[in-house]
């Protein structure tokens, strides 16, 4: 008989961080951060090599802790901008608040022409990820992938965590902002589904027309599968046509 020493919480945050950091390298961490609930409770910072060294100790801290992820990997122990080494997703922050509702939001995500890889519910919201073909890095790559975030929180109405920096709530812990913990939990899990930056950066041109329930007038590349300008011979979009 083989006992499993994991519990299903670990196995949750273990399949997060195996996807948001695959096969770091020696001089990449996981930033992981920790506070207890409430208001004006300071807020403690980690780093670890190992994504399951960094599972297993935010599950301990999540039982009484908000626990948070960096959602890129850090160069040793810099947690500025500066400091991030790459992107191997592209993620989007979409509050249920407001005038939208776990309902509306998800709708505003299964809408999506190209579908999020892993959908995190937060107790109050979708962290949604877009896991990347191959990694973006370099100066270009990361801020072509930031520019992308910034569009699809535009687009989605979603809170601004489109730059390289941001810390998101890990799986198989709890949100205590609202009093009674409520789960932070993965609602949808492809890890298969990837994209490349390039293909997210033209296809999401036209997220911002989507609140309005706008069209464009695209047509489609035989060759790449990914939208041009019907008016334009060019398979490089110049603009952006909302009907």
């Amino acid at each position: 008989m083989i006992i499993h020493d994991v519990n299903p919480q670990q196995q949750q945050a273990e399949l997060f961080f195996e996807q948001l950091f695959q096969q770091l390298t020696a001089e990449e961490r996981i930033e992981a951060r920790s506070k207890l609930p409430g208001e004006g409770q300071p807020m403690r910072r980690a780093f670890y090599a190992d994504p399951k060294v960094a599972a297993r100790n935010a599950i301990l801290l999540g039982r009484r802790e908000e626990v948070y992820v960096g959602a890129a990997p850090r160069r040793w122990e810099d947690g500025t901008k500066a400091g991030v080494s790459r992107v191997l997703a592209i993620w989007a922050d979409l509050d249920a608040k407001g005038s939208h509702t776990r309902e509306s939001r998800t709708g505003q995500l299964m809408k999506l022409l190209l579908q999020p890889s892993i959908m995190v519910w937060t107790g109050g919201g979708w962290h949604s990820y877009f896991l990347l073909e191959k990694p973006a890095d370099g100066p270009e790559e990361l801020q072509r992938a930031e520019r992308i975030m910034r569009r699809l929180a535009a687009g989605l109405r979603g809170d601004p965590v489109h730059d390289r920096t941001p810390i998101l709530r890990v799986p198989a812990t709890y949100n205590w902002k609202y009093g009674e913990p409520r789960p932070v939990v993965i609602e949808h899990y492809y890890p298969d589904r990837r994209y490349e930056l390039e293909e997210l950066a033209v296809w999401w041109l036209w997220v911002p027309c989507m609140p309005s329930g706008s069209t464009m007038r695209l047509r489609i590349s035989s060759s790449t599968g990914w939208p041009v300008m019907a008016e334009s011979a060019s398979p490089r979009i110049t603009k952006l046509v909302c009907e």
